[in-house]
């Protein structure tokens, strides 16, 4: 049996279709196989169809069955059918984007400025009647909730939601700090990673910028090409990518300034590890040793965390705040779950609606990109950084209240619970 290049010109290759994850590997084998193939019988019309598949197998290293389904296949049907791949099912988390979560938490907050304990039935009833929200199911808002940080206040068989302690003290501590270097006169510099999805232009791009009320700073700019496609930046940005960019940015920044960052894992990068429960006990006796901490032995475990706990302070540091320090920089960490606190968000988004408006299928990704950093202009980046301001005093305000409520209504705090099957006006065991 011989294939003629007149019969593959007769058919068509369909395009790469991917699932949520990118996985496209099943279906990029068989399209590659076609490529090859076109390209044999384009050089040598009277090859038969068993010598062509043992070429093939042998020079990509794929099963002879495959290739000999994959050419016959697209022989007879003319296409490369794409194959019944698993569908990736987001999580509610992986779904809800940072403005969504941000007014979310505004809803639940609107409850208590107006003297009112939030319940779960109050918050959805609210959310689902928004028309600038998404509609949620109470289980999939439950475990939302859950994900910002907030947890079950029980007085009796009535219950509200408020935020977990250690993320009101990190809150508080935050807007404390921010206020004293303003007072001081330091700069504040808002940095932050995002990505622009394929949606938006011909690439996939992952952004690192930093700016303040002056606008983007000069220079500071960084962006590459995404190799995996993943919907998640994290799993291509890395400690190593973002200390050479912070190396680089460093001289472009102010004298004793401020740089506000969230906690992602590449931005806190130990100069040193210290013990953990994980550890073993043995690796947590020689690391107290090399410190020069004494201790009886036998010791229990537990006893040698404590200790560890007690003397770790000087060690427990991260790589670019002692880089910062170094250069006389301060860096501020923003507190989980609060990027409406971080001013370059509202640039993103600004940057994001700029590429959307001018993007085509020709767009060039780059230039789409900095033309619209350049549309976030000083002007702009002043009423990013007023707004932000407005949020630290609405979450700064935000706290006094929660605590005069439940002063009022004397609760006992317990953990939310995965049980949602009861009522949130019953009590969470």
């Amino acid at each position: 049996m011989s294939l003629t290049s007149e019969a593959a010109a007769n058919v068509n290759v369909l395009p790469i279709k991917k699932n949520p994850k990118g996985k496209i590997v099943g279906f990029q084998q068989k399209k590659f196989i076609i490529n090859l193939y076109k390209s044999k019988i384009s050089d040598q019309p009277n090859l038969k169809l068993n010598e062509l598949v043992k070429i093939i197998s042998t020079e990509t290293g794929l099963g002879r069955c495959t290739v000999q389904s994959t050419i016959c296949n697209y022989k007879n049907k003319g296409i490369v059918k794409l194959p019944n791949m698993t569908k990736y099912k987001y999580s509610i988390k992986e779904k809800t984007d940072t403005f969504e979560k941000n007014a979310i938490r505004r809803k639940v907050y609107s409850f208590w400025f107006n003297r009112e304990v939030p319940t779960l039935d109050k918050i959805i009833k609210a959310i689902n009647e928004d028309p600038n929200l998404n509609t949620y199911k109470r289980s999939n808002l439950y475990r939302l909730l859950k994900d910002l940080g907030f947890v079950y206040t029980v007085r009796g068989r009535n219950s509200g939601l408020i935020e977990s302690d250690n993320i009101v003290l990190w809150r508080n501590r935050f807007i404390e700090k921010i206020r004293k270097y303003r007072e001081q006169g330091r700069k504040i510099y808002y940095l932050s990673e995002t990505w622009i999805n394929a949606d938006d232009c011909t690439k996939q791009l992952i952004i690192i910028h930093i700016g303040s009320k002056d606008g983007f700073v000069q220079g500071g700019l960084f962006s590459f090409e995404t190799k995996k496609k993943s919907p998640n930046y994290f799993d291509e940005m890395n400690c190593n990518i973002f200390f050479d960019w912070m190396k680089n940015v460093i001289p472009l920044l102010d004298d004793n300034c401020v740089i506000v960052m969230d906690n992602s894992p590449y931005h806190n990068e130990k100069v040193e590890s210290c013990p953990t429960m994980c550890w073993k006990k043995d690796d947590i006796e020689k690391w107290l040793a090399e410190k020069g901490e004494s201790f009886n032995r036998p010791t229990i475990k537990v006893r040698l965390m404590e200790i560890v706990n007690q003397i770790k302070f000087p060690y427990d540091k991260y790589v670019i705040d002692e880089y910062a320090n170094a250069n006389d920089k301060i860096i501020l960490r923003l507190p989980p779950y609060h990027n409406e606190l971080n001013a370059i968000e509202l640039a993103w988004l600004t940057v994001k609606n700029h590429i959307k408006l001018n993007s085509t299928t020709s767009a060039n990704a780059q230039e789409l990109l900095l033309d619209a950093i350049k549309s976030c202009t000083p002007e702009k980046w002043k009423s990013f950084v007023n707004n932000t301001q407005k949020e630290e005093e609405r979450l700064w305000e935000i706290d006094f209240t929660v605590d005069y409520v439940l002063e009022n209504m004397n609760p006992t705090v317990m953990t939310i619970t995965d049980d949602t099957s009861e009522s949130d006006t019953d009590t969470i065991a």
